[in-house]
């Protein structure tokens, strides 16, 4: 009996390992199944898989670097305003890792001879990933700067860290943050997938968070006003516009939802214009975020009327198509990070971007929304996340787009332009 018992155990360990080593066989050519992205929610095991994953799929793989900032190997996603540049409603140029260069199936880099998993790699889609706590060193490094120990309350699912010492600073953010994760279903339909399990760190004073931008080498010389990478979103107050916090908040966030509902590594201008989209959102007076209602402030000084926000930059898009300076929409969506983010044009990269991406949402009627989440739901399912793919969903040619955006936003100038007060 002993020997039967001894046996069945041998046998049956035996029988245990080779399932595993055949359910990890499986994986490696599966590592986008279902089954897969639920055990990334698994309390114990969950970070081990979703490395798992990142590595068999390719998804995140930027150029290699050491310091993970986000999914895409040296992520940030920064958001800034320039002097005397007219932001959208978040701000203006940005930062973030590279996104995949070419198609999305290409190869992994460091993938072939002598390299990459020991098991091989899979084709490399892009596809949404679960949220991901914040990042040990960094949020140490945040919390070292703000002089605190834990959270200061919640923003809406986003644990929040500050050194604003009333929360009267920051109340009315938490409404804002609550709202952004429902109006990005509704507006891109897309659930994200997993809950949100990211912080948001909320620097009282600019000096303090420009120390801590400056740990970020990627970001050097972006006059960032706030950033999204390990699992954090950072910005600051510093005496900004009240309207000007919400819309750095809100596009932050709006990358961390890209991230869990449509995948890391989008290129540049669809990151960058959901984001932006988002963020050019009108703010109710109750904090509610209106999505089909373009933001920004409007200043009345005696006979003039100055634009803030997105109504400013909405104009500077318009006053580019007139001279003819636009960036033309085909080189836009095959532009790299540093391309769109450090060029002389970024500001018109970024309204370009934002707007283009509005357009697909609101424009003519709302007709070609169908066609843009269709195009997500593909790039969410391991499809093809080139801009041609995005043209093909439309039916539409590139100069068609590009002439429907034009009078579109010529449209929008004119329903959104105040008359200045008549004389006395």
């Amino acid at each position: 009996m002993r020997r039967f018992l001894r046996e069945l155990s041998i046998w049956g360990s035996l029988a245990l390992v080779l399932g595993v080593v055949g359910l990890v066989a499986w994986a490696t050519h599966h590592p986008h199944h279902e089954l897969v992205r639920r055990a990334e929610a698994w309390p114990a095991v969950g970070p081990w898989v979703e490395r798992f994953r990142v590595a068999y799929s390719g998804v995140g793989q930027a150029p290699p670097a050491e310091e993970e900032v986000g999914e895409r190997g040296a992520e940030v996603e920064a958001v800034g305003v320039p002097d005397g540049v007219p932001p959208a409603a978040a701000g203006g140029p940005e930062a973030d890792g590279p996104p995949l260069p070419g198609p999305p199936r290409a190869a992994a880099p460091g993938v072939g001879a002598g390299a990459g998993p020991p098991l091989g790699s899979a084709a490399r889609p892009v596809l949404p990933l679960p949220g991901r706590p914040p990042e040990s060193e960094h949020l140490e490094a945040a919390k070292a700067l703000l002089g605190v120990e834990r959270p200061a309350g919640r923003l809406g699912p986003y644990d929040l860290y500050t050194d604003a010492a009333h929360r009267g600073a920051w109340a009315h953010l938490d409404r804002l943050a609550a709202e952004v994760e429902g109006v990005y279903r509704r507006r891109y339909g897309r659930p994200p997938l997993g809950e949100s399990r990211e912080a948001v760190v909320l620097f009282a004073e600019e000096s303090d968070y420009r120390r801590f931008q400056a740990r970020e080498e990627r970001l050097g010389g972006l006059p960032a006003g706030g950033h999204a990478g390990a699992g954090m979103v950072s910005l600051y107050l510093g005496g900004r516009r009240r309207e000007e916090v919400a819309a750095t908040l809100v596009h932050e966030l709006g990358h961390l939802l890209n991230r869990r509902a449509v995948g890391p590594a989008l290129p540049p201008w669809l990151d960058e214009g959901i984001a932006d989209d988002l963020a050019s959102s009108r703010v109710g007076p109750a904090g509610d975020l209106r999505p089909a209602e373009l933001g920004g402030a409007v200043v009345v000084s005696g006979e003039r009327v100055d634009y803030h926000g997105a109504l400013a930059s909405l104009r500077q898009l318009d006053a580019a198509f007139a001279a003819g300076a636009q960036p033309r929409i085909e080189r836009l969506v095959a532009l790299d990070w540093e391309s769109f983010v450090r060029s002389e044009d970024r500001p018109l990269h970024y309204a370009m971007a934002g707007f283009f991406v509005r357009y697909l949402i609101e424009g003519e009627g709302r007709a070609l929304a169908p066609a843009f989440r269709r195009f997500l739901a593909g790039v969410a399912a391991g499809g093809d996340v080139a801009g041609e793919a995005l043209r093909r969903e439309t039916g539409r040619s590139w100069s068609q787009l590009e002439r429907g955006l034009r009078e579109w936003v010529h449209a929008e100038v004119g329903r959104t332009t105040l008359a200045p007060p008549a004389r006395r």
